[in-house]
């Protein structure tokens, strides 16, 4: 028998071309995966199989020396990938440029902006999944086509006649279809994963870990289903042939391979047997027994391309009956013993001539089945703790009104609670007022205007049009009416406030939400409008009127310290005083708490409000410095210490992330230390807020401690008690 190999020639340049465009479809998994908020990894896999696949369709053949060509690209085309999910991820979060993210990602590793263990190790797993891919792919590569067969040996006119009457055992088609089915299910897991992930409305906070390990549960179910099912998917070109008394194996795919024993015209596809043409199955069983006559004649020790698509089954035993396949024991013409599995699949067939011929194929396997359902997982999310879309609520009862939230919030203080998810604040005042519904829109444009006092806005917007209110579905069939507005600060923060007038009541509740502008507004919508539809009101609740608003002027602006009840507090009141001329654009009034006492004092321009009750004193004014807050601090705590001929004592606490300072100081009074403290908290660049609280001992009472409380409140402090200090100075 003369032998001949029919190599394919390699196009070097097509084939990098290949594998560059594989490996940016590796690259675009990676950046989408990782926007969803989950390790990339999977698609390093896709990333080798995609450069490698690409290098030979296009190149012709994938060589050694394209392995290795595509492996760089496959390395750095990675690394690409990564970091191009990392930089968009921080343009998004640092409002920045994808391309000045990009350059500066060393940058923000070495500031730590960007936590180091996190992106090399998300690099380490795209490594890692990557080489999953290619191993397999390479190995496939470096064993090459099988060897193409010249046989010059024809058939005699008896044996093309005995090929005719060949007794061939095919699958039949109807029962190969539920594992068909099964296969499609398993090899579009990850994609259905990806899918009901991407749909998932509300992911619980703490579903990343869950989801990677769904994710991984659901790749290894996918490849131990598919080691389960490739027996019955294969069998589709797999046919026994019976001659004198030998079971032969024959491999369509590989024997079509065969030149000389081709009887399809194409090697790309994969022949089956009840899909060929009369002609082609007759051409089929011409080129079955010529190879069988081959094999036969040969009775060579090593295993040739040949042996391996038509295998001789001799001295062949029943091993295990299974339910969906029968395990058979032969020996091979090399003299080993060997197993194979023989699916269920062959009508009328039966290895041996003790087991009645199969009428009924063998079922699909459950575990696809299983893979499927797991591809929903994302969906139990839902119901993790932290998640809000299916989650419990929890009913909150502040004073005489009641309201649910979802139970992941976390209460703060009653009024104000926080999700931990997103750290949006949410705000219920527990103020009701007497209203009707044409009064809610000018007070709205009162709580407007004093924000847009203190803090520069970037742009703010109404919810309802002007002159009406927009309906809301209340609990029990109720019908709320609702308006509100929307305020962007320069700096990112962004309010939500809404007044809800509850028609049976004539009342109104306000609820207010603060977060910040990367989060979602309509998310943060979402939770507000879940929360107002189930608040109710006692109906012998005490309202407080919600008076029209009144325009702050030069004439009357310090009458209005008052007690901050709005805002929940007791012992801490709300002033205001007058901006600094040419610090805004505009003239302006700026609010301020302080303790409330019946004798608030201004400044003679009105720059400088102080109050003092219960054993603190506050004074609090604007002020303009082109350094941080920590310098406005230790100014004012210098100049304090100077007009008092007192040692400047203290320490400096400065956040310079939000720009807000604190100097811990103390100042002599009888004798004995007390406490001082300054503070500054920016407004706009080059504006701040000052205050001084001064303790006074000697004149605390029984509500020193909850006015303490509520002031650290107001300024987010952690204010000291008013016996911090008990020795003499």
């Amino acid at each position: 028998m003369n032998e001949t190999k029919i190599p394919r020639q390699e196009n070097l340049a097509a084939g990098i071309v290949g594998a560059l465009l594989g490996s940016l479809l590796g690259t675009a998994c990676i950046v989408f995966i990782g926007q969803l908020g989950y390790v990339a990894a999977l698609s390093g896999l896709v990333m080798a199989v995609c450069a490698l696949k690409g290098y030979e369709k296009f190149g012709g053949v994938l060589s050694k020396k394209g392995i290795v060509i595509c492996c760089v690209i496959i390395l750095a085309m990675t690394y690409f990938g990564n970091k191009m999910d990392w930089a968009l991820s921080a343009s998004q979060v640092l409002d920045m440029g994808f391309m000045e993210c990009y350059r500066s990602i060393s940058l923000f590793i070495e500031e730590e902006v960007i936590e180091a263990s996190a992106y090399w190790g998300n690099l380490a797993m795209l490594y890692v999944f990557t080489l999953v891919g290619a191993v397999p792919t390479i190995i496939s590569a470096l064993r090459g086509p099988a060897d193409c067969a010249f046989t010059g040996d024809a058939a005699t006119p008896e044996q093309l006649e005995e090929a005719a009457g060949l007794t061939v055992y095919s699958v039949e088609r109807k029962w190969t279809r539920p594992h068909m089915v099964s296969t499609v299910f398993c090899a579009f897991a990850p994609m259905l994963f990806f899918l009901m992930l991407m749909f998932t409305p509300d992911i619980a906070a703490d579903a990343p870990v869950f989801m990677l390990a769904s994710l991984f549960l659901v790749l290894a179910l996918m490849i131990i289903s598919l080691f389960l099912i490739a027996p019955f998917t294969h069998a589709r070109s797999v046919v026994y042939v019976r001659r004198d008394r030998t079971l032969w194996r024959v491999d369509l795919v590989l024997l079509n391979r065969q030149h000389g024993y081709r009887f399809v015209p194409s090697i790309n596809t994969t022949p089956i047997w009840f899909s060929l043409s009369a002609d082609q199955q007759a051409a089929a069983k011409r080129s079955i027994l010529q190879a069988i006559l081959t094999v036969e004649r040969e009775e060579s020790s090593r295993v040739t391309p040949l042996s391996r698509a038509v295998t001789p089954l001799k001295d062949l035993q029943v091993v295990q009956n299974g339910s969906k396949a029968w395990t058979v024991q032969y020996e091979t013409p090399q003299g080993a013993t060997k197993k194979l599995k023989i699916p269920k699949l062959y009508r009328d067939f039966a290895p041996s001539s003790d087991l009645a011929p199969l009428e009924k194929g063998a079922g699909a396997h459950l575990l696809p089945f299983l893979v499927l359902l797991c591809s929903f997982l994302p969906l139990v999310s839902l119901v993790l703790p932290g998640s809000s879309a299916l989650s419990s609520t929890t009913q909150y009862d502040l004073d005489t009104i009641h309201f649910s939230l979802d139970s992941r919030m976390e209460e703060d203080i009653p009024g104000i609670y926080v999700d931990p998810k997103t750290d949006t604040t949410f705000y219920v005042y527990p103020t009701v007022y007497e209203a009707q519904p044409e009064q809610l829109r000018p007070y709205l444009q009162t709580q407007l205007d004093e924000l847009d006092s203190t803090v520069s806005q970037r742009s703010h917007e109404f919810i309802a049009e002007e002159g009406q209110l927009e309906e809301l579905e209340g609990p029990d069939g109720k019908t709320y009416l609702y308006d509100g507005f929307e305020f962007a600060a320069t700096d990112g923060t962004m309010v939500l406030c809404y007044a809800v007038y509850l028609p049976e009541q004539s009342a109104a509740v306000v609820t207010e939400a603060l977060f910040d502008d990367s989060d979602s507004i309509e998310d943060v919508k979402d939770r507000m409008f879940a929360m107002m539809r189930t608040i109710t009101v006692d109906s012998d609740t005490q309202t407080l009127p919600l008076a029209e608003p009144v325009e702050l002027t030069d004439e009357n602006y310090q009458t209005f310290f008052a007690p901050a009840q709005e805002y929940g507090y007791e012992y801490v009141g709300r002033g205001f005083m007058k901006a600094p001329a040419g610090m805004f654009e505009d003239a302006s009034f700026v609010d301020s708490f302080l303790p409330y006492g019946p004798n608030p004092m201004y400044s003679e321009d009105g720059t400088v409000i102080s109050s003092s009750a219960h054993g603190i004193e506050m004074m609090v004014f604007m002020t303009q410095n082109d350094g941080t807050s920590g310098d406005v601090v230790q100014e004012l705590a210098k100049q304090t210490a100077l007009s008092n001929d007192e040692e400047l004592v203290g320490e400096l606490v400065f956040d310079e992330e939000l720009n807000v300072a604190i100097w811990v100081g103390a100042h002599t009074e009888n004798g004995k230390l007390a406490p001082r403290l300054f503070y500054a908290d920016v407004k706009q660049p080059g504006c701040y807020l000052a205050a001084v609280f001064t303790y006074h001992p000697d004149e605390a009472d029984e509500f020193t401690d909850a006015l303490i409380e509520e002031l650290s409140d107001a300024y987010s402090l952690v204010l000291p008690e008013i016996s911090v200090f008990d020795t003499a100075a």
